[in-house]
């Protein structure tokens, strides 16, 4: 999935248009991203008490260092995702990751713009 983030959090930089995306030995500063947890839990219920309704989320932590290496942005921000098992399982959580980086993705522009960089 980390070319899912790369992919994402660029489309999102690109949508918002406050920071151009570059390649690293051009830019200003780097953002690093390192997934810290990945949990899911179950939201509901079925009558037989096993969970058919699930919530997924990822945590990372945001860290944008300018070309010096001094840290402007460091913060842990979450993406969530949520499916239902009565679809198929692996195809739903997968699709469901990809709506918990989509997420993450946003916050993270959202984040890292509102800061200032």
């Amino acid at each position: 999935e980390e070319a899912n983030v790369t992919n994402t959090l660029s489309q999102q930089f690109n949508r918002d248009g406050s920071v151009k995306v570059t390649d690293e030995a051009f830019a200003d500063a780097v953002i690093y991203i390192t997934l810290k947890d990945y949990n899911q839990t179950a939201q509901a219920f079925t009558d037989k008490d096993v969970g058919e309704y699930f919530r997924l989320i990822i945590t990372a932590e945001i860290l944008v260092k300018d070309k010096k290496g001094k840290v402007l942005f460091n913060e842990a921000i979450q993406g969530e995702g949520k499916y239902s098992v009565t679809q198929d399982q692996g195809e739903i959580e997968r699709i469901s990751v990809k709506e918990a980086i989509k997420d993450l993705c946003i916050d993270t522009v959202r984040s890292v713009v509102e800061g200032g960089f």
